[in-house]
């Protein structure tokens, strides 16, 4: 039968190895938030554009 120190060991490198891969899903689910996020405001950002007439046509003073 194994030791409890070494018993421990494998708790402890199983706790290790399952906070790396949490911390791996959380920075990739921030990756796509800002992905998300810049995906909107460039969407936003060519539709104001597109409601802004780019020819206004002649100046016409008063």
């Amino acid at each position: 039968m194994r030791d409890y120190a070494e018993i421990e060991r494998h708790i402890a490198e199983a706790r290790r190895l399952r906070s790396e891969a949490m911390g791996e899903y959380l920075a990739a689910a921030g990756r796509a938030l800002a992905r998300g996020a810049t995906a909107v405001l460039s969407l936003l950002t060519r539709k104001l554009q597109a409601k802004t007439p780019r020819n206004p046509g002649p100046y016409l003073p008063a």
